[in-house]
């Protein structure tokens, strides 16, 4: 997103989206924490593998050329960045380990605003630093290559993810 956007519109929309999620985590503590634990870990394995398959095909595709002109002739504006930044991550999010954990904690602590206060503040910063990085990157490596990486990434999170499933 950083490279088709100004980067304070992805975080600005990054941030309001994971404010949100924080919100519903904390909100459903108790429901998602009742949940067996296989289901949870079944739903991160799913989202871990359909995110790398999508990476890597964009990767292996390698069509990123033409949508990188493209996107570079036009002037994006701050309020589009803001909105295609939080759908997206609002989207993505769902049941991610962090809205999981933020909902555990929430109900194991017994104090939902701190749980949710620090969950924010930490999705808040990983993004300003994703956002920076992104950026850094996109200006030394082709985005086929940055779809690879993160496509492999994804797979290794969907592995390890896959091998705490067949341990519970």
């Amino acid at each position: 997103l950083s490279s088709r956007f100004p980067r304070l519109a992805v975080w600005t929309g990054a941030a309001l989206a994971f404010g949100i999620q924080v919100v519903i985590a904390v909100t459903a503590g108790q429901l998602l924490t009742a949940l067996p634990r296989r289901v949870v870990i079944g739903v991160v394995v799913t989202l871990f593998s359909v995110g790398a398959f999508v990476l890597l095909r964009h990767a292996l595709r390698g069509d990123h050329e033409d949508e990188s002109v493209a996107i570079s002739e036009s002037s994006p504006s701050f309020g589009r960045g803001v909105g295609v930044s939080f759908g997206m991550l609002f989207a993505a999010e769902w049941g991610d380990l962090t809205q999981l954990v933020t909902a555990a904690q929430s109900a194991s602590t017994g104090s939902p605003l701190s749980a949710g206060l620090g969950s924010w503040t930490a999705l808040v910063t990983i993004s300003a630093l994703a956002v920076l990085v992104g950026d850094w990157l996109r200006k030394r490596l082709n985005e086929r290559v940055l779809h690879g990486i993160a496509g492999g990434i994804m797979l290794v999170l969907a592995l390890l993810a896959c091998l705490e499933f067949v341990r519970s």
